[in-house]
């Protein structure tokens, strides 16, 4: 009943006020992590393989163990202290304001006609280059990413929290941090190869649920 309580809490912050101050907030501190961890200077492929299978794990230990430790505590100790706690820790892991505010950005210059626009505000949910795309494609891509981001802000993470509560909704946090920022080709083929693919398994059932989500919307 009081994690029912804390995920209506979590939802009514976020479409209230949004994210908290960078400093404060979880995902910019394991984004910090993740920056120190790939730091370390490994050339060999296999070397990179290996290290970047335990990079991950490690987020999970130093993010999820220390909180579930303390909840676990707070919730005998202190029901008010728990509930507070696990709002704020819960909330981080989802932006439904977020992704609407970034979705919004792009399409009210589209619709204005107003195309620089459009592509200078979709970089807040590509990574690609945008410059050279047209009014057809802005829209597909953002349609697109906020599809994709539907499934990872939003979806997956209450997914988890439903199934395996808040230190559920945390691990699938650090997991699709680590690929946002290591799970490419390139530069982090084989560093962030482990990230990429716990990702994929990690959002193997919510990534099915948002597309029948958007099939239903549609």
């Amino acid at each position: 009943m009081l994690e029912a309580a804390m995920l209506l809490t979590a939802i009514a912050v976020d479409l209230t006020l949004g994210e908290p101050p960078a400093r404060i907030h979880p995902v910019v501190w394991i984004g910090k992590l993740i920056a120190a961890l790939e730091r370390l200077p490994i050339r060999s492929p296999r070397l990179q393989l290996a290290y970047g299978a335990l990079m991950p794990l490690v987020g999970i230990l130093v993010f999820v163990g220390p909180a579930w430790l303390v909840l676990d505590y707070l919730r005998q100790a202190s029901p008010p202290a728990y509930f507070l706690l696990g709002t704020f820790l819960l909330k981080s892991t989802f932006s439904i304001r977020g992704l609407f505010r970034a979705t919004e950005g792009v399409r009210r210059p589209l619709a204005a006609g107003d195309l620089p626009q459009a592509r200078a505000a979709l970089h807040s949910l590509v990574s690609r280059d945008t410059s050279s795309l047209g009014h057809p494609l802005v829209a597909a891509a953002a349609v697109e990413s906020v599809a994709e981001n539907t499934s990872d802000s939003i979806v997956a993470p209450l997914f988890f929290f439903v199934l395996l509560g808040l230190p559920g909704a945390l691990a699938y946090r650090v997991i699709n941090t680590f690929d946002a920022m290591v799970g490419y080709h390139g530069r982090y083929e084989y560093l962030g190869k482990a990230s990429a693919r716990l990702d994929d398994l990690a959002n193997l059932v919510p990534a099915r649920v948002t597309a029948l989500i958007l099939v239903l919307a549609g």
